[in-house]
């Protein structure tokens, strides 16, 4: 190819199979000049003329102006070259922006993130590593650069960076100690396989640190180049038609473990629904912008022309159905099989809200951990009459006329309405929150005590106090009535009956979960089952105490402690 001032240019292909007629995205970023003042030196200019064909997804990623940007997408889909991409076009155009590369761990971080970008940088824009044997190199990595090298900032230490011929300062890190990241300023950030990685890291360090100052973007203008101007005012930026741009940009496949706050944090529950139907389309893909957020979740189909002949067959044959639907099609919502709770469904059981009787009974159920916290849900029942055709499995409140085959049948229904999280483990702190929940709403009702049968343990430390003690004492004020017995019902046992509850084969019972009760769903939604059949309780250390914790399957078990023993008569069938 000729040598020339960079010019990139995106070619959009419409589908897996074919292109459609050359529709292309023009994006040229030239260097006006070769003095080093405008940010590029001789050697970066080198680079010739490219075409990076894109498709549409990766597109409306690229494109995006907003400031938080989720690409999701099934595996082998082409999301590092995103970051490749985006990278090139950053260094060229705002040298002078600090930018941020993260993965959850060092290892993926240097064996993925980073090895495929340093060869898409090769590849695509000719970008080499420099060393004294190769002087023509345009960055260096994890080492202070050369003299040569233009500066805007002057380290001590210069271990995760990587530092370009025309002044651009990249950290790089792992997630998983996020609070390495701490005290540093970006001005752009990109952040690989979020799905392994905490919540924290990026809500409470990564997006905190993404605040420097002076990258102005025109939003009215999607996809055209920002710029670096710190000395522009806020006042003046609004008279241009500018905003501040420091974008955080979430690259993920979805997961087999919990990525609940990444549904959340772009708001995508309510599309669960739009997002399923369009994936199952390999010709589709799904985008949403709003308030700041862009969303773009696709399958790896639409990478298949990258990708070695057959590699989605053979990955598809390898793959159950609810695997495809999350490693090739992207749904993030889509279950694998390795769920401890496999039957449960939201839309089957979660309910914005559920009713309450201040003057009925209230179940309390506990389940006793110093971290991550000590759980207390609140459930009530109810029993109405219901139509239920034993032949067909159907239920029906009333009938209609020429309804055949349905007999009366008594339901106990199951609300579950609160749960109590004391995350300093205090059991005492979790009824104190669940009895000032009763004063508010003046609630008269008794109260039945399920639980984790350890505590009727003695707590070290209290001679003998144990923790139902506690619990009774703190409920001095009310009529009790203890249900928890002297051993648990066995975790097979109890999974077993769960599934069936969830899956609607158990005509007697239905189980409604407020919407409210965040922590129990998500352990419903996200809990997998361990090789023995047991929950497989994924253990975290804390990073201010240093003590190891099980992350996950807290609420779950208060659940099944009420649940199990209140429906014995059920469970021994």
């Amino acid at each position: 190819m000729r040598k020339s001032n960079t010019v990139f240019y995106f070619t959009v292909f419409g589908n897996r199979t074919r292109l459609e007629p050359e529709t292309v995205f023009e994006n040229r970023t030239r260097c006006p000049c070769p003095k080093i003042e405008h940010g590029f030196l001789i050697s970066l200019q080198r680079m010739n003329e490219v075409k990076v064909k894109l498709s549409r997804p990766q597109l409306s990623v690229k494109t995006s102006r907003a400031s938080l940007v989720l690409d999701m997408a099934g595996q082998g889909s082409g999301k590092t070259l995103n970051i490749s991409i985006d990278v090139i076009e950053k260094v060229r155009s705002v040298p002078r922006a600090i930018g941020f590369i993260g993965a959850n761990t060092h290892k993926q971080l240097s064996q993925s993130t980073l090895k495929n970008c340093f060869k898409y940088w090769k590849d695509i824009a000719g970008w080499t590593k420099w060393s004294k044997s190769n002087p023509d190199g345009v960055y260096t990595v994890n080492t202070k650069p050369p003299e040569h090298f233009r500066q805007y900032e002057i380290l001590d230490d210069y271990r995760g960076t990587i530092c370009f011929q025309n002044g651009t300062l990249i950290f790089t890190g792992s997630l998983k100690n996020y609070l390495a990241h701490d005290g540093k300023e970006f001005g752009w950030a990109h952040l690989d396989e979020t799905k392994d990685t905490k919540k924290e890291a990026l809500t409470t360090v990564i997006l905190a640190r993404l605040r420097q100052y002076g990258i102005w973007v025109a939003p009215k203008q999607k996809g055209k180049p920002y710029f670096f101007d710190d000395k522009i005012t806020p006042e003046e930026a609004l008279e241009k038609g500018l905003e501040a741009f420091n974008p955080c940009y979430v690259h993920t496949s979805p997961s087999l473990g919990d990525i609940e706050w990444i549904l959340d944090l772009f708001e995508l529950k309510p599309f669960e629904k739009e997002i399923a139907e369009t994936l199952s389309d390999p010709f589709k893909f799904y985008h949403r912008e709003y308030n700041g957020r862009s969303v773009t979740i696709y399958q790896t189909y639409w990478n298949e022309r990258n990708l070695k002949p057959n590699y989605i067959e053979e990955q598809k044959s390898r793959m159950t159905g609810e695997e495809q639907s999350l490693f090739i099609d992207g749904n993030p919502f889509a279950k694998t099989g390795s769920e401890f709770f496999n039957e449960f469904q939201k839309r089957n059981t979660v309910v914005e809200r559920v009713p309450f009787n201040f003057e009925g009974t209230f179940n309390a159920s506990f389940d006793f951990n110093a971290s991550p916290y000590t759980t207390l849900l609140v459930g009530q029942t109810d029993y109405i009459v219901k139509f239920y055709n034993e032949k067909t499995g159907e239920k029906k409140d009333f009938l209609d006329v020429g309804d055949e085959g349905f007999a009366p049948l008594e339901v106990m229904r199951i609300f579950i309405q609160k749960e109590f999280l004391d995350r300093d483990g205090d059991t005492d702190g979790a009824c104190r929150s669940f009895i000032d929940w009763l004063e508010v709403n003046e609630a008269s009702g008794d109260i039945n005590i399920y639980g984790d049968a350890t505590g009727r343990s003695r707590i070290a430390g209290l001679g003998a106090t144990t923790n139902f003690k506690l619990i009774e004492e703190a409920f001095a004020n009310y009529a009790t009535e203890m249900k928890a017995k002297k051993s648990n019902i066995s975790v097979k046992l109890r999974r077993k009956f769960m599934n069936k509850l969830f899956a609607g084969k158990i005509p007697n019972i239905e189980l409604y979960i407020a919407e409210e009760c965040e922590e129990l769903i998500r352990d419903l939604m996200f809990l997998k089952k361990a090789p023995d059949g047991t929950k497989h309780k994924e253990k975290e250390t804390d990073p201010h105490t240093g003590k190891s914790f099980e992350k996950i399957g807290h609420t779950s078990d208060a659940l099944e402690y009420f649940i199990c023993e209140l429906c014995r008569e059920w469970l021994k069938d």
